[in-house]
């Protein structure tokens, strides 16, 4: 699973800031309230962008991010939930009231985000509490498309 975390200044020092900080935070939690993540359901374990564009601005439109971020890296914290931290269901309310969150279909088993790519499938997504910094097993700085 990932978790979003926006506009690094710069991409290696806030990569090495991050590894840094995370090895002191062990017992200390990411977040306040609640998390969002998104994974592939295909490949519970592996990983969640499998098939996906490799830019940031890329993966923000497939998963329905502000595209007002467009141009940022995105900093994305790999990790697998533990046992005793539940996914939910996200609602119009962890959305903060967005306009780009769409309710999925009845009887789905998680939410689904809404793809400014119209051929795209939309991805699966969840919220859940916070974890903790020894949760986290990898992070990743994906870089934004350069292009004007």
């Amino acid at each position: 699973m990932f978790v979003f975390y926006h506009n690094p200044k710069s991409f290696h020092a806030v990569k090495k800031r991050f590894q840094e900080v995370l090895s002191t935070m062990g017992s200390r939690a990411l977040g306040d309230y609640v998390i969002w993540a998104t994974f592939n359901p295909e490949d519970l374990g592996g990983q969640p962008f499998a098939g996906m564009s490799e830019d940031a601005d890329g993966i923000r439109a497939r998963l329905g991010l502000d595209p007002n971020e467009k141009g940022a890296d995105l900093i994305c914290f790999v990790y697998q939930l533990l046992s005793d931290v539940e996914p939910l269901f996200p609602t119009i309310a962890d959305a903060q009231w967005s306009s780009r969150f769409r309710p999925a279909p009845p009887g789905s088993r998680w939410g689904l985000t809404w793809s400014e790519i119209d051929e795209e499938e939309p991805r699966p997504e969840v919220v859940h509490q916070p974890i903790t910094g020894s949760t986290v097993e990898q992070i990743e700085i994906v870089r934004a498309s350069r292009q004007q």
